[in-house]
């Protein structure tokens, strides 16, 4: 998270920074992103930059969240009115992010990340897309119906869930964006992934 410093500066100021550094994780990945050239770019020193933030890590984080915060607020918006539960809500964050972010001018940003994915930065997309009140039964937000005719009787199952959903949706969007794999068949696998979640692979009967 920012220090304090950070957003005690003029706007215009604050915006050339985040600018300066989309502009630098769109050329490069977290691990070649440069500090220099992104310091250089907004015309700050190093030592403000460290007023302003821990590390690199803590801006890319910064950047992560802004952009994911401002995905759940929009599709709450368009979902508070539905029955939705977290599989819908998993296929309505693709939607968002394949139709969207394309359009958007953080298309490049957003993108460069998802095909520069490695295991090391999974963690950090899966916080950037994870929404926050899935840890906890009692915090669903009440537009989400996501325990409604689902066995939870934990937090933590609730919460290992979510990571799975999180995975397929991460696995679908890498597959989308660096392999040119079709919008349709990547909606159809997180749709069968659902399925499987929901009703398992093994017949009782």
């Amino acid at each position: 998270m920012p220090k304090n410093t950070f957003f005690n500066l003029p706007k215009d100021k604050r915006n050339k920074i985040i600018k300066c550094a989309k502009k630098e994780f769109s050329k490069y990945n977290f691990y070649d992103a440069s500090i220099n050239r992104i310091i250089k770019e907004a015309n700050i020193s190093r030592g403000s930059f460290y007023q302003y933030f821990e590390n690199k890590e803590d801006l890319f984080i910064y950047l992560l969240g802004e952009f994911r915060d401002r995905i759940l607020s929009d599709l709450e918006h368009k979902i508070i009115d539905i029955d939705c539960d977290i599989f819908q809500f998993q296929l309505l964050i693709f939607d968002y992010i394949t139709t969207e972010v394309v359009k958007s001018k953080d298309k490049d940003f957003i993108i460069s990340i998802i095909c520069n994915m490695d295991i090391r930065l999974e963690k950090h997309l899966s916080q950037f897309i994870q929404c926050k009140e899935f840890t906890s039964v009692d915090k669903l937000p009440p537009h989400i119906k996501s325990t409604k005719n689902i066995r939870i009787n934990e937090d933590n199952e609730l919460e290992i869930l979510n990571n799975l959903l999180i995975s397929s949706l991460i696995n679908e969007l890498v597959a989308f964006f660096t392999i040119s794999k079709s919008l349709e068949s990547c909606r159809e696998s997180l749709m069968v992934t659902a399925d499987i979640l929901k009703h398992g692979v093994i017949n009782n009967k």
